[in-house]
């Protein structure tokens, strides 16, 4: 009889039941993560580990997959969780689960296990803790983070037993061993147990990331012809996360401290009463491909870096300042330039807030520099005495990420037709950051022969410049087009082509056209 209610008891698929149990903690996850700007145990699990991924590998995987490839380690992450569940519940039914073991040993196990997970995750990822995706401070965002953390495994260790439960009252059901006043828990409510799980898990997961994901815009660049500015929402877009922030104002606050005398927090008001200037400077992707459109110009809005490390009054011998912003992501730039370069604290963006998908509340604008380094949602600036590799540097990419020199061919675009003898217009930008353009020629032969072109347009000396050229194709063939330029000291823009890794990609961008 004993052996009998012990074989009643007994549940086929226990790795089941610990997967269901992870699917309502990835519920709890999600939920926190789009209610509340607590990260998501997936999220944090990507940000810790993309940076170790060396950016030759990463490269060619965004290339590949373009932006659902930063969808792969969430998803996989989140299937990491599904199996420890699954091996959590399979070592639980062996152990302190079994039907004869004590009760307080089947309803301790679950917590007790979520306990040691708590503090593994809590080692493991540390030092992205501080991600708050609503603009709290780091230290309070690093705060509730454990808290949710520890708050999610504790309802996975409570579910667990009570999962395992509802579950062998079942089977004691169907075999007609159930005790006094069990006969109401069937297979059929258990089921549905499990399946409301999978439904809030799942929907969760889909609603948020339909709300607050970057895969409907990601990557996105302006289409020819341009705008001397470029305006919001045609503005490039590349962020390195698989949802951004979705920042409080009111909460925000920017920190600046380190090696300084005076560390100092400002609120949002704080930084919009002191003295701001305009800048007019043109940003570009590191990734950018040769004559790819991730290049954008906007009229900014802010308070110089330089002042804002001036009222903290850093110590001597500072060589570094290093940011962070809200969702974890870090970079530095060399102390000496923030005022040489013109870098700012920007608020405004062509005479509008900033965008959220551009860094609001702030971010920060370093001229002449890759975006990687334009931190958006910046609330923590470091002065410092020593390097620390920010989030792309760890991957390899370069360290101080100065733009290179680029000239491309907007129209004709590659394949278009033209037709022989009927006049038409090449158009196009150039950009050499700091150094400035200064002239740009045109070949339609391949680079056997160069026209100077005319700038049509130039909104500062750090931005990119408008070029344009009346051409007429001679005779019916194909041409192969391009252009170069001149920085403003006379240098002319290099020729030897680079891959993008680990500096920006260098050279001649040529477009093959066919007049007709």
């Amino acid at each position: 009889m004993i052996e009998t209610d012990r074989k009643s008891q007994e549940i086929a698929h226990p790795t089941l039941i610990g997967v269901i149990a992870a699917l309502w903690m990835s519920a709890a996850m999600f939920a926190h993560r789009l209610l509340f700007g607590i990260a998501s145990m997936p999220g944090l699990i990507t940000i810790r580990i993309i940076p170790f991924v060396p950016g030759n590998i990463s490269g060619p995987i965004l290339g590949t997959l373009g932006p659902f490839s930063k969808l792969v380690p969430e998803l996989s992450a989140l299937l990491a969780q599904l199996l420890v569940g699954a091996a959590v519940a399979g070592l639980y039914a062996r152990s302190w689960g079994r039907p004869d073991a004590p009760t307080w040993k089947r309803w301790a196990f679950g917590p007790l296990v979520g306990l040691g997970l708590w503090a593994l995750t809590l080692a493991a990822l540390w030092p992205v803790l501080r991600a708050n995706f609503h603009g709290r401070p780091l230290t309070t965002g690093r705060a509730l983070t454990i808290i949710a953390i520890f708050l999610d495994y504790l309802l996975f260790g409570a579910l667990l037993p009570l999962l395992f439960l509802l579950a062998r009252r079942a089977r004691m059901v169907e075999a007609g061993d159930a005790p006094a006043g069990a006969g109401a828990i069937t297979r059929r409510h258990a089921v549905s147990f499990v399946g409301a799980g999978a439904v809030v898990a799942f929907g969760a997961f889909a609603f948020g990331l339909r709300r607050i994901s970057t895969l409907g815009y990601d990557g996105h660049r302006p289409e020819p012809p341009v705008q001397p500015i470029t305006d919001n929402p045609s503005f490039y877009i590349v962020t390195n996360g698989l949802a951004d922030p979705h920042i409080n104002a009111a909460v925000w606050q920017l920190a600046i401290g380190g090696d300084v005398a005076r560390p100092m927090t400002l609120s949002f008001d704080d930084l919009k009463a002191l003295p701001a200037i305009d800048e007019t400077t043109t940003l570009a992707c590191i990734g950018n491909t040769l004559g790819g459109g991730l290049v954008s110009t906007a009229v900014w809005h802010g308070v110089p870096l330089q002042s804002l490390i001036d009222m903290a009054q850093p110590t001597p011998g500072v060589t570094e300042v290093f940011f962070t912003a809200n969702d974890g992501y870090t970079n530095t730039v060399e102390f000496d330039k923030v005022a040489a370069e013109g870098m700012i604290v920007a608020y405004g963006m062509n005479d509008a807030p900033l965008p959220q998908q551009h860094g609001f509340p702030v971010r920060i604008i370093t001229p002449g520099r890759y975006g990687e380094k334009n931190v958006k949602w910046v609330t923590r600036i470091d002065l410092q005495k020593q390097h620390t590799k920010g989030f792309y540097e760890a991957q390899g990419w370069d360290r101080n990420a100065v733009v290179k020199t680029l000239t491309r061919v907007d129209t004709p675009a590659k394949g278009d037709a033209v037709m022989a003898g009927r006049p038409t217009t090449m158009r196009g930008v150039a950009f050499g950051g700091l150094r400035g353009v200064s002239k740009v020629e045109v070949t339609t032969d391949g680079g056997a022969t160069w026209t100077a072109a005319m700038i049509t347009a130039k909104p500062s000396p750090q931005s990119w410049a408008l070029w344009e050229l009346p051409w007429t194709p001679p005779a019916s063939g194909s041409y192969k087009l391009g252009a170069r330029c001149y920085e403003a000291d006379g240098t002319l823009q290099p020729v030897i082509t680079e891959q993008n890794f680990p500096s920006g990609a260098a050279a001649i961008a040529f477009v093959t056209v066919v007049a007709t």
